[in-house]
Parts: C-alpha cells; structure tokens; sequence
C-alpha cells in the first residue's frame, strides 16, 4: 500500500528485539493535549506513559518572564531502553509574558529570538489564543523511519480525530500536491476541539508525506486551570 512511500523504510527487513516498531498512540498523544497544566517533569512523566522516549529539558534563558515556560525535546519509538533516531519529538509551553514580548518586538527581533528556541511559537498563536488562556502547549511529532514507528494511514486517523475535534479538514489531493505526498500520502487538519475552564484542545495535524509522517497538536492552558 505504501510502495509510493520511497523515503520511509518499510517492514521486511529483519530487526532485533530492540528495533520493533511501534504504533503511533494517536489517542494516547491526544489526551496530551488536556495536560497543559502541567510542568515540564509532570508532562515528561505523562508524555513517557504514552511512548518510549528518551528527553531532557531544553535549558531556559537567564532571564525568566514567563512562569509557564517549558520546552523539551527528545526522540521516540522502538522498542528498546534508548529509541532509536528516526523519530523524535518537540513540546514546549509558554505563557502570557512570552506572548507580550513576541507581540511588542514581533518574532525576528533580538529579544524575541533568545526565546524562540524554548518557546517554539507558531505564526498564528496569538490570532487563535482564547479569552482567558494564560498558556500556549505545542506538541511536535515526527517520524522518519518506520522501522522506528509504522506509519499510520488515513483512516485510522480520522478515525482517532474525529473523537475528538468537530472539524476535519483533508488537503485535497492534485498533481501538485501527491509530488509532495504521492499516492497514499495525505494530510488532515482537526479544529474545533473540546474546551473548558481548564483547558481548551485547539488543533491537531497529521501528515504523510513521501519523506515522514509527523503530528502536531495546540491546547491552551485556561485561568480556571491554574
């Protein structure tokens, strides 16, 4: 099914006990999501019940606006006590004083950059962000080698999304497009998820392209979850 796939390693060669690959806990990552009140040991904790990884802390700046700061990154997948590279992952967290500095020096200036690294803001977090939310959670997915972790087709996705956002948007598949994605390639955009005073599950994206599958997917943390 996935011959098209050129990039991808695909199953039949002969891996150890260490090396099988994993499925990608969609629904489990998705519960991430409602977990943006957490700090970075608490979210470490929950992200490694989901999937075997292997993290650490990306070292914040020497100055601190922003108690909600966090960011970790690290690889996943396989089946062994260290993964193996092919899949790696990037969450980050921040808050309202983060948010305040990108607004009043905007994302290339050199204030705004010392935090890019931690921060990890997407261009449209402060048009999307909603009353009341004191903090942005982000999660990065991406996975290169499916010896590592397999790939996960399209319905299986929507299937994982549609319990839990209203609003599935697939990318419509031209001549353009299946360059990038080929045939069995496909990307979905999941809006309009749940929300509440504690937390508000803004967005989620898979993609499989000829060259990886990655996942992304942005909740915000709400006053009453503080």
């Amino acid at each position: 099914m996935f011959r098209s796939l050129l990039a991808l390693v695909v199953a039949g060669q002969s891996a150890s006990a260490q090396e099988v690959a994993i499925a990608f806990p969609l629904r489990d990552v998705l519960e991430l999501a409602t977990q943006a009140h957490l700090d970075a040991s608490g979210f470490e904790h929950v992200l490694a019940q989901a999937l075997p990884i292997t993290s650490e802390p990306t070292p914040l700046p020497n100055f601190q606006p922003d108690p909600f700061l966090w960011s970790l990154t690290g690889s996943f997948g396989g089946g062994g006590a260290h993964p193996r590279a092919g899949a790696i992952f990037a969450c980050a967290r921040y808050g309202l004083g983060t948010r305040d500095l990108f607004a009043e020096h905007g994302l290339t200036a050199r204030e705004s950059f010392t935090l890019m690294g931690q921060a990890r803001p997407q261009f449209d977090d402060a048009s999307v962000w909603p009353d009341g939310a004191v903090a942005r959670l982000h999660c990065s997915f991406v996975w290169d080698d499916a010896r590592v972790v397999a790939i996960l087709p399209e319905h299986d996705t929507q299937l994982a999304l549609a319990e839990v956002f209203n609003t599935l948007t697939a990318l419509p598949q031209t001549n353009g497009t299946r360059i990038i994605y080929g045939e069995d390639g496909y990307r979905l955009d999941a809006t309009d998820g749940p929300g509440d005073t504690m937390v508000h599950v803004e967005s989620a994206r898979m993609t499989l392209t000829l060259g990886h599958q990655s996942f992304t997917f942005r909740s915000f943390l709400m006053g009453g979850g503080v």
